[in-house]
């Protein structure tokens, strides 16, 4: 019965999201949906969190002073991991800074690097660490990899949710052995 509820609700989300943004393929949304059933956040924390992504990448896309910059953002449970590369440091202070204007943010980790965006062939690297990282975490016995969030750059993986320390360990596990990873960084709220 909680199953179907919570189906039901994560169907509306898709639903909800669909309208908002009218280029969500149902391939997509059908993924999405059995990840999200394993994602403990209620459905108003990921409204948020979708909120948080949209409004964070607004103000960073709109910054005339960030235009040099490369961020990437990831917001889970109100928390946002900022990635990526600015070319000056006044610069990852003020992706910080405009990040804590948003409102729902409780907490941000600036993980931007000081140095020169990177290029199409690290972007292309990290992809296929991402991709592998996360077919990796889907066939970890014993993790339920939905309710994790994984970014790359720079070869550093980053992984985001909410688990368990057994759980974390895990995926630190099997994100370390992917070829190419250079560091792995937990950015974990823990239950």
């Amino acid at each position: 019965m909680q199953l179907m509820c919570r189906l039901t609700r994560v169907s509306i989300l898709i639903s909800v999201m669909a309208c908002l943004s009218s280029c969500l393929a149902v391939v997509v949304a059908g993924a999405a949906t059995g990840l999200i059933v394993y994602d403990k956040r209620s459905l108003s924390t990921m409204e948020k969190d979708v909120r948080i992504f949209h409004r964070v990448n607004h103000v960073m896309t709109t910054q005339p002073t960030l235009k040099d910059a490369h961020i990437s953002i990831v917001s889970f449970n109100q928390i946002v991991l900022l990635v990526g590369q600015t070319p000056k440091a006044s610069q990852r202070r003020l992706a910080e800074k405009l990040t804590y204007t948003i409102p729902d943010v409780k907490r941000v980790y600036n993980q931007l690097v000081i140095t020169k965006p990177t290029n199409f062939s690290t972007k292309a690297q990290d992809s296929w660490i991402t991709s592998q990282t996360r077919s990796s975490l889907m066939q970890k016995k014993g993790l339920k990899s939905g309710s994790i969030r994984v970014i790359t750059e720079q070869s550093v993986v980053y992984l985001m949710g909410h688990v368990t320390r057994e759980q974390a360990l895990l995926a630190s596990d099997a994100a370390r052995h992917i070829a190419g990873v250079k560091k792995v960084v937990r950015v974990f709220q823990y239950r």
